[in-house]
């Protein structure tokens, strides 16, 4: 689960009374790590289908360029001069792991974004929902301006990505107040040396790599979807589970199907929903089977994630208004929990079972 872990500086704090609120904006200033395409002379208004009448901004404060040899021994240019005019070729078709440096980015948003306790001490929640409110913005302007500048490789951000912000409300006047500075959001570790895993992950490591068990495929499934949810893609992260999960049904009772002599087991099996399957694990698991699954696993927070996926499949839809990374989180892991169960019933070894790493 997300749990913030952060340090501030504060000042110049003044109180809204609840009627002056009406006019305030909540302003961020926070690193993506990537180059932006963009002029820090351009200022974009971005109104959000959700709510068109609020117009939030966006602009570009600076680009901070990575120069460091290794970078240029990583794109195939050795030897690059300071000067050398192929320097920009670092960075002309994006960089979106961050190889060549990263971007200061300023979202102004039309609203008044209360990250304050009763105390007038910084909410740990409040903040966490402000960095979400970030990323949302952030994330639609991405895939606008990823489909216009075909800059279309970049990753979207989730709040695990802001490690540090400048926050500040500003009224009508452009006065700035509450200007606060927020350091390690996330906490920093500082070591001597590179950090490995202990031996038995190690093993753990080496074991699945060597099996060339194909299941494997459908495990990495639950992998991708839960690193959706650390890039922002969260809708996706839902669908990518469930659709892991399908598959793990699937097998599962084409097994016991046949274990039972049952024919036409596909024609069965497509006649069903996913949610009927996880209705029918009574009739084909023992008690002892569904009751651990039952001790270990939400299912009707797995049935909530189906039709979830089943709509925005379907119809384009987020019935469950999916745009947090803490919701996202919480029904992958639920998804991925149910499949590594399924997955020891039918002698899979899913690459997710944390049991066997202890790490």
């Amino acid at each position: 689960m997300f749990e913030l872990d952060t340090h501030y500086d504060i000042n110049n704090q003044r109180i809204f009374e609840n009627k002056e609120k009406q006019g305030i904006r909540s302003n961020f200033i926070f690193y993506v790590p990537y180059h932006l395409l963009l002029s820090p002379d351009d200022d974009f208004e971005i109104r959000l289908p959700k709510n068109p009448d609020k117009k939030h901004s966006l602009k570009l404060l600076a680009r901070n360029s990575y120069t460091l040899n290794h970078n240029h021994d990583f794109l195939g240019f050795n030897k690059v001069e300071e000067n050398d005019k192929f320097k920009t070729v670092l960075f002309r078709n994006g960089d979106r792991f961050g190889i060549t440096g990263y971007s200061r980015v300023l979202i102004s948003y039309d609203r008044f974004v209360d990250v304050f306790d009763s105390d007038e001490n910084i909410d740990g929640d409040k903040l966490n929902k402000a960095l979400e409110l970030i990323c949302e913005v952030f994330n639609y302007f991405l895939d606008i301006y990823a489909a216009t500048v075909k800059h279309r490789q970049v990753m979207k951000l989730s709040p695990q990505d802001i490690h540090t912000l400048d926050f500040n409300h500003s009224d009508s006047d452009g006065n700035n107040f509450n200007v606060t500075r927020f350091f390690t959001i996330h906490g920093a570790t500082i070591m001597d040396g590179f950090v490995s895993p202990h031996q038995p992950v190690i093993n753990r490591l080496k074991e699945l790599l060597k099996s060339g068990d194909p299941n494997l495929a459908f495990c990495s499934l639950g992998v991708s979807a839960v690193r959706n949810v650390y890039g922002g893609e969260y809708l996706s992260a839902v669908v990518q589970a469930v659709t892991q999960l399908e598959s793990f049904l699937y097998t599962l009772f084409r097994e016991k199907f046949s274990n039972k002599n049952i024919k036409e087991a596909n024609r069965i099996l497509m006649s069903l929903g996913l949610s009927n399957l996880l209705e029918m694990l009574n009739l084909i698991l023992t008690d002892t089977e569904v009751g651990e699954i039952k001790s270990k696993v939400d299912l009707d927070k797995v049935v909530k994630a189906i039709n979830i996926r089943n709509k925005y499949i379907h119809e384009g839809a987020n019935i469950a208004n999916i745009n947090n990374l803490l919701t996202a989180e919480e029904y992958v892991d639920e998804i991925n929990e149910l499949c590594v169960e399924i997955a020891k019933l039918i002698g899979i070894d899913h690459s997710l079972n944390e049991e066997k790493t202890g790490w």
